[in-house]
């Protein structure tokens, strides 16, 4: 995933109005807490030496090496009213900051620290003040502008509340083809011809054109064709490549309403950064974890600051990701390349759990040749060609708000750079950043490979051959565990994905010890280290310097690739690019928000489901559809909320359990995945059973654990008296209870760098059965926690479950 900031556009602001007069902005005081209003700086600085006698005040622009003064916000300060008021002083630059940071004034830290765990320094002058909506700015704590809403009555296009959830259900929730919408509302017509009334639609066309009615979150399609227009090749008897004479149409939508739709969503509120800001922890640590935590955010606004009337503003940084994806490997054109649009005020959290954080911009069209031609050079200029013929366009209503001034970077410029300056520089002056794959282009594309090559080069092939037969052994007989991709053939597999790479990490270290050189296991290691750490959900000062030793650990032990003679060296763009990850972290925050997996996962939702509920034939137009339509529905419905016509969905721990619970009946298929809500740490057992209410005896023979009774004393025993440290056999109650037993339970637990919920929320199903999918039992694996004062693992022990049960004793169940 390519990301693209601004469009890059090196200067990005919008004025409320063409023309707008800055008017003169009241004085806030900058101490947390306080709600004071001044018209003039003399009030503002007899208030602070009278209420505030510990504030430091800002540095002066003429000072501004001094170490910036900081606000201590309370952690969960995220509204609009927080990050409005409490802007905190002001810095010019970035640099002035550094990470190792300085240690602050007692007299400012040593009282405060107790009452917040982080502290907020907001920007002072793009800090997204509310205004009217002709850009004059409200008086602090002043209710938004009301919206001309229509009446709590109005549906929009639907009839009524039923005829909406109607429709979502049918076409959003369960993607019921037409057919069936057909045959539905046909029997529901001949009941009510019967007993009365009339179906609330006619058939799918009747549906369909409701949907398409809905106005709320409406962003139209729109296209346009490229055709080479260069020199054709001349002569008698020469052929002109097909590419030439092809048609390449574009489908878009405009990115200016797409942004508009994504500021207006409800949704996103409490989950949305208004201004750059700077976090530090109690100790004073830098932290990095939403984009607008970065340093780049703050160097932005810093420069759109000096410009006249932008003060007050708010900092909008547009997010681009392109990734191509195939839906079937069928005959005909079975590849597309979308593109996706997000804002960095949306923070991470949001983009990850999937919740319309991002929206799908257009479609490249894929320019394709025959073998002869696809290495030519004007196949290949005239691709690049067409890429940035498509970006100017899709950009070309943003461009219209911008100043006439500004700069905006184009793909030949980027070329140009790129010819004469080095990544590092392009990073450092111009923004440009590179294609950066760490997981699946570092561990697979090289580490594997490398490894493989060097097995090849220390042996002869019979032997190497068994060598790798070995690893794909080893690799094979991973236990079955969540999130854990087992590979029952090895890893000889052709179409890699991100999530294969990562689930090989998880296993090849283990599979590789022993049959390759020491120094290649540690390059292996450090690298898979380096990799984990990155995956991290917020970043700091200790997290960095982490990153940049453990790669420096891998930077050492690389070198025996050279001495092996497996490379000549290691000028490869994804080798080096590592050196830039902590310097990309503290520009733009953690990089789970901004990772490719977020494109891969938005294929199946934008791509996938709708390419398979098109009719193949010119798939792309009903893909389109499909896409808007979606949008409709779920923009209603947070409209609808906001409005308070329908029910604000709940995120609560119980409703994520019993959701959970309810998908995972029967066979208990479901694996885990993302859970909205907020929990530390939950176990639910499935709602079916193996055995029920089984006798001691027949409860030893269901487990194959002669020893079940004495367990089971022994359990509750502990249960009942938990300070208890010695037990005897003989002091341990009698055991007469009614067991069960269960093939699994839901673990539910906080995991912010997975794929979670935007609490960070995850689960994984662990399972216990004699016989899992006709064959062989499963018994999963856990970490019990058996000494909670060690550090990190070093507190868990690795065990295997037997079997999950469950009874009651005295009206509580166990």
């Amino acid at each position: 995933m390519q990301v693209t900031t601004n469009v890059r556009i090196r200067q990005q602001f919008s004025l409320s109005r063409p023309g707008a007069r800055a008017l003169p902005r009241p004085r806030r005081c900058p101490v947390a807490g306080c709600d004071r209003i001044f018209h003039n700086n003399s009030g503002l600085t007899q208030h602070k030496r009278l209420k505030h006698p510990e504030y430091l005040d800002e540095p002066s622009s003429d000072n501004i090496t001094s170490a910036p003064a900081t606000l201590d916000i309370p952690d969960t300060s995220s509204d609009r009213g927080v990050d409005s008021d409490k802007s905190g002083s002001y810095r010019a630059t970035v640099e002035d900051v550094e990470d190792e940071d300085e240690i602050r004034s007692s007299s400012r830290c040593s009282g405060e620290a107790k009452e917040s765990r982080t502290r907020r320094h907001y920007h002072p002058h793009l800090n997204g003040a509310i205004c009217d909506e002709d850009g004059n700015f409200l008086p602090a704590h002043a209710p938004p502008p009301p919206r001309h809403d229509p009446k709590s009555t109005d549906w929009g296009s639907f009839e009524s509340r039923a005829h909406f959830e109607l429709a979502e259900f049918l076409y959003k929730d369960t993607q019921m083809s037409a057919g069936n919408i057909d045959k539905l509302f046909k029997i529901w017509s001949n009941h009510a011809a019967t007993n009365g009334g009339e179906p609330p639609f006619i058939n799918h066309k009747d549906l369909y054109a409701t949907i398409d009615a809905t106005t709320v979150g409406e962003v139209r399609w729109q296209s346009f064709k490229l055709k080479y227009c260069g020199p054709l090749p001349e002569g008698e008897g020469v052929e002109i490549p097909a590419w030439m004479l092809d048609e390449h149409e574009v489908w878009f939508r405009d990115p200016r309403e797409l942004i508009r739709n994504l500021l207006a969503n409800s949704d996103f509120d409490g989950e949305f950064d208004y201004t750059p800001f700077q976090e530090y922890d109690e100790n004073g640590k830098h932290r990095y974890q939403d984009l607008m935590s970065g340093n780049w955010a703050w160097r932005q606004a810093d420069e759109i600051a000096k410009l006249m009337g932008t003060h007050g503003a708010m900092f909008v940084p547009i997010i681009l990701g392109s990734d191509k994806t195939t839906v079937s490997i069928a005959t005909g054109q079975n590849e597309y390349w979308p593109i996706y649009l997000s804002i960095g005020n949306i923070r991470n959290n949001v983009r990850r759990a999937h919740r319309d954080g991002m929206v799908l911009l257009g479609f490249l069209p894929i320019a394709k040749t025959d073998k002869r031609h696809a290495g030519s050079e004007a196949f290949r200029n005239f691709r690049r060609q067409l890429s940035h013929s498509i970006n100017r366009k899709d950009s070309s209503s943003i461009e219209e708000d911008l100043e006439q001034e500004a700069i905006s970077r184009t793909q030949k410029l980027t070329e140009q750079l790129a010819e004469f300056h080095e990544l590092g520089e392009l990073w450092e002056h111009f923004g440009i950043v590179g294609d950066i794959v760490l997981i699946k282009g570092g561990f697979k594309d090289h580490l594997v490979t490398w490894v493989e090559e060097v097995i090849y080069a220390t042996h002869p092939k019979k032997e190497a051959e068994k060598i790798l037969d070995e690893i794909d052994y080893r690799i094979s007989l991973a236990a079955p565990f969540t999130g854990v991709r087992r590979f029952p053939k090895g890893r000889g597999f052709k179409q890699w994905t991100g999530d294969d790479s990562k689930a090989l990490m998880k296993v090849y270290l283990a599979a590789i010890d022993g049959l390759v050189p020491d120094r290649v296991v540690c390059a292996v290691r450090s690298f898979v280290e380096f990799c984990y750490l990155a995956r991290r959900n917020i970043h700091d000062t200790d997290s960095l310097a982490e990153m940049d030793k453990t790669l420096a650990e891998f930077h050492e032990h690389r070198k025996i690739f050279i001495e092996l003679g497996i490379r000549t060296d290691f000028n490869l763009p994804r080798q080096h690019s590592a050196r830039h990850w902590t310097k990309l972290i503290r520009e733009f925050g953690a990089p789970n928000g901004l990772c490719s997996s977020i494109t891969e996962s938005k294929h199946i939702k934008a791509v996938k489901r709708p390419w398979r509920r098109s009719n193949r034939y010119k798939a792309l137009q009903q893909m389109l559809l499909i896409n808007q339509r979606n949008d409709k529905l779920a923009a209603a419905r947070v409209d609808f909320v906001r409005r308070g016509m329908l029910e604000q969905p709940k995120r609560t721990r119980q409703s994520a359990m019993v959701d959970k619970a309810l998908s995972a009946r029967a066979l208990e298929l479901d694996d885990g995945g993302p859970v909205e809500g907020h929990i530390i740490a939950e176990a639910q057992l499935s709602a079916t059973v193996l055995h029920r209410n089984l006798d001691i005896d027949a409860l030893a023979e269901a487990v194959a654990q002669d020893d079940i009774a004495d367990l089971l004393r022994n359990f509750l025993f502990q249960e009942l008296h938990p300070d208890t440290t010695s037990t005897t056999v003989n002091t341990l109650p009698p055991f007469n209870k009614r067991v069960s037993v269960h093939p699994s339970a839901l673990a539910f637990f906080y995991a912010p760098s997975d794929l979670c919920g935007t609490e960070g929320i995850s689960s994984e199903r662990i399972r216990a059965v004699p016989s899992w999918q006709n064959g062989a039992g499963r018994y999963d694996c856990v970490f019990v926690e058996t000494n909670p004062d060690a550090p990190g693992m070093l507190g868990l022990d690795i065990a295997q479950v037997k079997a999950f049960l469950s009874f009651t004793h005295k009206s509580k169940q166990y």
